[in-house]
């Protein structure tokens, strides 16, 4: 018999770790399923990725090295 040591809920998937030392991992089948703090935590995750790509390319075109447009 194999039983799940422990579970872990994540951001994007939910694992157990079970008795003989395995990690068995499955991805959320719905965003409905999600309770709400775990939806607005994902969806705060992908705005900080975007606006951290947005700022990342404006400061590297502010940069004194670099020259845009002339």
């Amino acid at each position: 018999i194999i039983t799940a040591v422990s579970m872990y809920e994540g951001l994007w998937m939910t694992c157990a770790f079970q008795s003989t030392g395995q990690m068995q991992c499955k991805v959320y089948d719905s965003i409905l399923q999600l309770n709400s703090a775990l939806q607005a935590t994902r969806a705060l995750m992908v705005v900080s990725i975007i606006v951290s790509l947005a700022g990342m390319g404006v400061a590297s075109m502010g940069m004194k090295c670099t020259t845009c447009g002339g």
